[in-house]
């Protein structure tokens, strides 16, 4: 009977991506976002839930899967808001930390017992540069779910590692997805032109990285950065 690994938004983008290889990997998927997808007959299962929602978290926690997982990979997240304090409403700012804290939170409460029933495991969550390592003014709210985010990593890496449950954070710079694409060519250009390395990231760069965190057996608590070097010289 194959592991199965949980993968968050995992409709387009770096979830889609990180779902894709590990299904070659040999995992049986569950998945989720808000919108339906196509996805192999065998071994990948997809549910369509609003993980920022106490229905949505339960139709993918409760489902009969989840409790064979030994991998969870909290990519889902979204910003709702742009431009800065002045956008930032009560509910824009809770509709954010619903999605990119709160829901993450719920999975790995829910799921971490879970994991640690199959003798070992991994949960790594996709934070990002933009919050924990660089400010973002534009996107306050984002910014700041995803700092949280890099906290809960650490926190629960600390208080799980005695029961065989690994936590690290991925932390993405500019990945060529459509939200960085959504910023305009001008975002696009400007980013590139301050990236050490002289490019977007690609999906599979993330891939890799979370691939990496999921075997290695004595990594827990990490950070991992994957942004070209953008970070070095301030995002």
């Amino acid at each position: 009977m194959a592991n199965v690994a949980i993968v968050t938004g995992a409709s387009r983008g770096i979830g889609r991506a990180v779902a894709e290889a590990l299904h070659i990997d040999g995992f049986e998927l569950l998945t989720a976002s808000r919108s339906a997808v196509d996805v192999p007959a065998e071994r990948w299962t997809h549910v369509v839930a609003d993980l920022g929602t106490s229905d949505g978290l339960e139709a993918l926690l409760g489902h009969p899967l989840a409790g064979r997982a030994s991998v969870l990979v909290n990519n889902v997240g979204h910003i709702q808001a742009v431009g800065g304090v002045a956008a930032e409403s009560t509910d824009a700012v809770r509709a954010t930390f619903d999605t990119n804290v709160f829901g993450p939170i719920e999975a790995c409460r829910r799921l971490a017992p879970k994991i640690a029933a199959q003798g070992a495991g991994s949960i790594v969550n996709l934070s990002s540069i933009y919050g924990p390592i660089s400010p973002a003014p534009a996107v306050l709210s984002y910014a700041a779910s995803k700092a949280a985010l890099a906290a809960v990593t650490q926190s629960l890496a600390l208080e799980l590692a005695g029961q065989g449950v690994r936590v690290n954070a991925v932390l993405p710079g500019n990945i060529d997805t459509d939200m960085t694409r959504g910023g305009g060519e001008e975002y696009v250009g400007q980013v590139v032109g301050r990236t050490p390395l002289g490019r977007l990231g690609r999906t599979q760069d993330i891939t890799h990285a979370v691939r990496f965190l999921i075997d290695a057996s004595f990594v827990t608590g990490h950070l991992l950065v994957v942004d070209g070097g953008i970070s070095l010289v301030g995002g």
